[in-house]
């Protein structure tokens, strides 16, 4: 998978593993190491990022005045699904999402989809009036939902199906 920051697309295994947090369990959280060279996710001490479906579950509180956070957990906090698209995307133009990595085997792959492809329409509906994270949403739906994409490869306008599949139970 890719994240997107300030300093660029950072290239990033997933996976889940069980974490105790202030006494609480979390189970079946989701990891992401980091596979970059360059940046601040190549050093060996800043190697992974579990901080969003960790914190997620905790009111937190940073008391700057003496260098102390605080978390109180709050019960019942679900993450959203892992993307079942197997395609990480951004959205740099307004004009359509371009497609950063491509999961092999994955649902994008099977559809044709590449690295560098332009998602110009999602289900009949044109990228200018579709935010990245009304896509993204559209990529958690359940396994075996059909999501149209009209796609731009080079100039060539392509149109192909993703079905949705669970890429990380």
């Amino acid at each position: 998978m890719a994240g997107f920051g300030m300093g660029g697309v950072s290239h990033n295994w997933a996976s889940r593993a069980d974490f105790q947090v202030a006494g609480i369990s979390l189970p079946h959280i989701m990891a992401r190491y980091s596979n970059d060279n360059a940046g601040a996710f190549a050093s060996i001490v800043e190697a992974g990022n579990v901080g969003n479906d960790i914190l997620g579950n905790f009111s937190v509180v940073f008391d700057y005045k003496r260098g102390q956070l605080w978390l109180e957990f709050v019960p019942g906090f679900e993450m959203p699904p892992f993307s079942r698209g197997g395609m990480s995307i951004s959205k740099n133009r307004a004009d359509g999402f371009e497609v950063a990595v491509v999961v092999p085997g994955g649902p994008a792959s099977a559809a044709g989809i590449l690295p560098g492809d332009w998602i110009r329409i999602v289900d009949g509906v044109p990228a200018t009036r579709i935010s990245l994270d009304v896509l993204r949403r559209k990529l958690r739906q359940a396994p075996g939902t059909r999501v149209a994409l009209d796609i731009d490869r080079k100039g060539q306008p392509i149109s192909t199906t993703i079905e949705l599949k669970e890429l990380l139970p």
